[in-house]
Parts: structure tokens; sequence; C-alpha cells
């Protein structure tokens, strides 16, 4: 019921009036030169050195005086109390801002996170209680409890049992420590936004602004809207573009699914089953390379590596997420006899591509920016650039003084979200370190899961559903990364292996029941029960539930071995997810629908062979490998088959599509 509440809340939330349009374009424009400043060490401030560290504080003390007026305090009465306290809050974020500004050398050389002055200690107490009151406005009420709690728990660490006993600091000490030191609020996550991924951000605001959501929707309308089932292999597609730009799975669902949901229910689909399709694969955008959202350049930083390298990685398991759903589409649409839309009807593939074929050309450029040069930090604003020079000869989409004023302040807003939530989280981090607590408990989570590495990561996976049911992504992924990680490689797993696996399980909860809420978001759009929806999706997603299990045993599904090793890898993991996905939908290709009283039993011998072909070949036999995989793979799905030619099946099932099958012009 709570995030049904924040999903309505981020609808109806307040529109900005003049002054808080004003602001928010101005700090976006000041932020964004900050940044164009250091990433190319233009030296605008003439005579001034700009040092990291200075321009990090900047940049997200801005962004967070900034969050005030992007996301205001529900209306008191005519609105003017709120907005007046929304006012003084922002201008109080600016004042400290200036003051750590005009102070960055003197807190640095004299190290104030530990010996700050006490007029100091009191500021940084009041930008602290700022930040929380920052982080629940963006990731409400569970991020602030969390962030709250445990940034505070240093103030009693000596007196708490293990693991979290440690040493305790005063109350001004821990904030001077929270605020000036380089491992809190301005920390790791907040850099990591302020340097690497501030371009990354500006570059899928100006795609929005710029129409390509409506070209990756006609894009996939024009490529699979005519075959069965075309609608939610469209959704699929299209979300899982725009999802890997915008990196928000809850946005997402806002913008595409809008126009694709509506779309799969004219085509027969379920309102359930379109609501959860819609959810999955705007879930998978957030994996999918080459943006990815905040986490994979928090991810980069945590492990000292180029993000080219955590792109990589991610796009094999990413792949097979998505053609997980896509298989699934499929054998629900030949099950249930579903057709595609009026071919007559779906936009022409050539002329959709000759009118945005800019939009493919920027990120393809963005993308081998990224992954043949060192310009990891400015390929974003080189692909910005280009795209909004290129889209000013576009009639359709060319950007007129309005427009241009809409795309800097929806940068300034999308920025100050983000801030809000990594400057909260921040303080955790921080917490963790001041008070020495992190190296007992790795100690007391190895020694709990027995130094079992099978049952530590059932307890990450665990604790990352449960954190992720009242976190975003990035805040769950931060905190377990600390707290994980560690214990993890420990026990030898490989460290990228095991930051992907904390990604993946952050992602779970968005569409696991009880609080999955980009199916929830999803259902208030189809109109569907969120809980059914809930475990529809879990049903489409299935495949985001092994393949973390998988390559943190096989690495070359991170593209972390030989090139023939990875390549059969990929062969088998394919065949694998597609006997799951069939397996899980009752159509198995060689026989048809799954009916009679050999359905289940063929389902679950597909299931087995599927996930034989998927999980590392070890799970069989160490001595004869990726042969007895096959073998037994093979034997198992061929009997499946076997048992359902016995039993009569390939009758279509029409239960749930029958009453709203369309006819083609119906389609249309």
């Amino acid at each position: 019921m709570e995030r049904q509440e924040e999903i309505t809340a981020a609808r109806e939330r307040p529109s900005l009036g003049r002054f808080e349009r004003i602001v928010i374009f101005v700090v976006a424009v000041v932020v964004t030169a900050i940044s164009v400043n250091h990433t190319f060490g233009l030296d605008f401030l003439v005579g001034y050195v700009l040092i990291e560290s200075t321009a990090v504080m900047l940049i997200i003390g801005l962004l967070i005086a900034t969050a005030f007026l992007v996301m205001p305090l529900q209306p008191i009465g005519n609105g003017a109390l709120s907005r007046a306290v929304d006012a003084c809050l922002a201008l109080i974020s600016l004042a400290i801002t200036f003051y750590l500004f005009v102070k960055a050398d003197i807190i640095f050389e004299q190290g104030w996170e530990f010996a700050a002055p006490n007029d100091a200690k009191w500021i940084a107490l009041v930008m602290w209680a700022l930040c929380m009151e920052c982080g629940r406005r963006a990731g409400g009420t569970p991020v602030f409890v969390v962030c709250l709690l445990l940034s505070a728990f240093p103030l009693v660490a000596a007196h708490l049992p293990s693991p979290f006993n440690g040493i305790s600091q005063p109350l001004l000490d821990l904030a001077a420590y929270h605020v000036y030191g380089g491992e809190s609020v301005f920390g790791l996550p907040s850099r990591t936004v302020a340097t690497s991924l501030l371009g990354f951000i500006i570059f899928g605001v100006a795609l929005q602004h710029t129409g390509a959501g409506a070209f990756f929707i006609d894009i996939a309308f024009a490529l699979c809207g005519r075959y069965r089932g075309g609608p939610a292999k469209v959704a699929v597609v299209s979300s899982g573009l725009f999802g890997s730009l915008s990196g928000s799975a809850v946005a997402n669902v806002m913008s595409t699914g809008t126009l694709t949901i509506p779309a799969m229910k004219r085509s027969g689909l379920s309102a359930r089953m379109a609501g959860a399709v819609e959810a999955c694969a705007s879930t998978g955008g957030v994996l999918a390379p080459p943006v990815m959202g905040a986490t994979a350049f928090v991810m980069a930083s945590f492990l000292n590596v180029s993000y080219a390298t955590i792109a990589i990685a991610a796009t094999i398991p990413a792949f097979l997420y998505f053609f997980g759903m896509f298989v699934q589409i499929d054998a629900y649409a030949a099950r249930t006899r579903l057709r595609g839309l009026d071919p007559s009807l779906m936009p022409e593939f050539r002329k959709v591509l000759r009118e945005g074929w800019y939009y493919a050309a920027v990120i393809v450029a963005l993308v081998l920016l990224i992954l043949l040069t060192s310009l990891e930090e400015k390929a974003p604003y080189y692909a910005t650039a280009l795209l909004l020079v290129i889209n000013q000869f576009n009639p359709r989409h060319r950007l007129n003084l309005r427009g241009a004023a809409d795309l800097v302040t929806g940068i300034g807003i999308a920025l100050a979200e983000l801030a809000a939530i990594v400057a909260s989280i921040g303080f955790v981090i921080g917490a963790l370190f001041v008070s020495g607590v992190i190296g007992s408990l790795t100690n007391d989570l190895l020694a709990l899961a027995g130094g079992n590495v099978y049952a530590l990561l059932l307890m990450g996976a665990a604790t990352c559903f449960i954190l992720g049911m009242g976190m975003p992504i990035t805040a769950s992924y931060i905190f377990l990364a600390i707290l994980l990680v560690p214990a993890l490689t420990r026990l030898g797993i490989d460290p990228l292996a095991a930051h992907m696996f904390l990604l993946y399980y952050g992602a779970v909860s968005y569409i696991t029941p009880p609080v999955a809420i980009a199916a929830l978001t999803a259902a208030t759009i189809s109109n569907s029960g969120p809980i059914q929806t809930g475990f529809e999706a879990m049903r489409i997603g299935a495949i985001i539930y092994i393949i973390p299990f998988v390559f943190v045993f096989h690495p070359a599904l991170l593209m972390d071995a030989p090139a023939f090793e990875i390549l059969l890898a990929f062969a088998t993991a394919v065949v694998g997810v597609t006997f799951v996905s069939c397996a899980l939908q009752g159509y198995l290709p060689g026989a048809g629908v799954a009916s009679g009283i050999a359905e289940w039993p063929a389902r679950a011998l597909a299931l087995v062979a599927g996930l034989l072909l998927v999980l590392p070949s070890e799970t069989i036999s160490a001595e004869y490998g990726i042969w007895s995989s096959l073998v037994v793979a093979a034997v198992a799905y061929g009997l499946g088959v076997l048992l359902l030619r016995l039993g009569g099946a390939g009758r279509p099932d029409l239960t749930e599509a029958a009453a709203n099958k369309p006819s083609p012009r119906k389609a249309s």
C-alpha cells in the first residue's frame, strides 16, 4: 500500500512553478559547466584550480539544494507554506555549499573530518539533517529510516553487540566526519555521480527530449509487431532499449508502458500478462548496457576498473534475461494462438530508420568511444553534442528555445533526484568506516555461513531482496557491496562476479511480490491485480533468479575466459534458457502445447534439461564436463517431448485468450 501511494504521489507531484524552474535551470547549467570544466580541463575559473574533491562538494551541494525544489513537500493548504519551507531548506543548503566551497582548502589541509572547529561541526550537523530529508523525498520513508539509523549508529557503537560493536563517536564529531571527510556524503557514490555518471545522465535526458523514446518504440513495432505475440515482443525490445539509457525501471514503465501495455491488451494478452511483460522488460533495462543506470558506474568505482569492463561483462547475462522473456512470450503466443497486429498498420522499418537513424548512430558512437578509446568520461559529452547538432536538422524534433530550456531543466531534475539518493547512502558508508565494523561484519558473515559459499550467496540474495523492497537498486547495491563483497571474495569468488550478483538480486524485488514496484506500476496502467501481475512477472522474468548463481561460478558468461569457452558457454546457455522458458509456459518445441496427463512430467523434464545446460558443467561431472551435461540434457528433453507426443499433445489451450482473441480488423 505504501508503494502504491508513492507511485500515485510521483504521478501527481505538483507541477514546478516558474521560480522553481528558473532555479533548477540555473543549477543545471552551473553543474554541467563545472563537470565539463573538470572533465576536459578547460579552466573556466581563471587562476583557480578546481580539484576533484572540491568539484564533488560543489556539484553535490548544489544538487542537494535543488532537490528540495524538484521534490517539494505535499501542499499544505493553498501550498504557500510548503513552498516557503522548500525555499528555506534550499537556501540553507545553498549557503552551506558556498561555505564548503570557500573553506575547501582549509578543510583538506587541516583535516576537518577529525579536527573541525565547533561552529563547523554545527554546520555539518545541519547538512546531515538536510541530506536525510532529501533521501526521504527521493527514496521514501524506508530509505530515510535505514540511512538515519545506520548513519547514526556510531553514536552508540561501543555498546552494541557483535557484529556492530565498534568505536563510538560524539554527535558533533560524527557529523564533522560525515560532511568533511572523504568516505561519507562526499565519498565514492557522490564522486561517481559528479565525475563519471553526470555526462551519461545528460546524454539520457537529451535522448528523451529529442524523441528517441518514440523512435525505439517505432523500431520495435516495425521489427516485431506483425509476429505472434508481437506487441509483447515490442515491449521487450523498446523497454529494454529505452530502459538501458534511462536506468530507472519505474520511470521506464510509466513512459513506454503507456504505449505498449494497451497494444498488448488489444492483441489478446490478458491485463495481468501485459503488465508483467512491461515490468520485466523495464527492469531488465537497468541490467543492460550501454548505460545500465547509476549502479554500473558505482560498481566500476568500487572495482577500480573502467566502465567498459562492466558493460562488457554485463552483455551476455542481460541478453539471456531478455532472450528468456522473448522465448516465453513466443511460447505463450503459440500456446494461446495469439496473432500479431495487422502488418498494414505497422510502421515501415526503412522509413523509421531514415527519420531517426541518428539516435542509433550516436548510441553506436558512444559505445565505440567507451570501448575503443580512453575517453570514457568525455564520451557522453561528445555523443550529446553530436545528437543535439544532428537533431536540429530534423524539423520534427528540432529544439526551440522552450525545448532547450525544458531539456536543461530535465537534466537538473534527473541529477537532483539521483544526488539525493547517493548522498544519503554515503552517510551509511561513512558510519561503517568511522566505527571500524567493516572487518568484523565480514568475519561474522563468514562464520554464520560456515565458510560455505552457497550459503553466503543465498544469504546475500535474501538480503538484497529484503533491502530492495524499500530502497532503489543503487542504494541497496552500495550498502551490500560494502558488507557482502569482502566476505564473498574471501571465499574465492571473483570480485566482478560478486558485484554483478548483487546488482541482479538488487533488481529482483522490482518484479517480486509483495512489493514488486515495477509490476505494481505496470498494473496501474493495465488495470490488473498488482499481486497477480507480480507473480506473472516472476514467471516471465524467471531467468533473473537463475543467471546470477550461474555467472558467479561460470565466469565465461561474464566474458572472463578464453574465446572458445565463452562461445560454448553462451551457446549452451541460450539453448538452456530456451528449454527453461518453454517449460514455464507449457509449450515445447518439437511437441507443441503441453497438455494431458504427461504435461507436468514433460515440463519438469524440459526444465531440468534447461538448467543442466545453463548451470556450469561441473554440476554434473567434473571429469566429463560439458559433454555429460549435453547428453543428460538431450535425453531429458527428448524424453519430455516423447511423453507429450505419446499423450497426444499439441492441442492449443485457449482458456485465457479465447474470450478476447481479436480478429485482424479488431486488433488494429
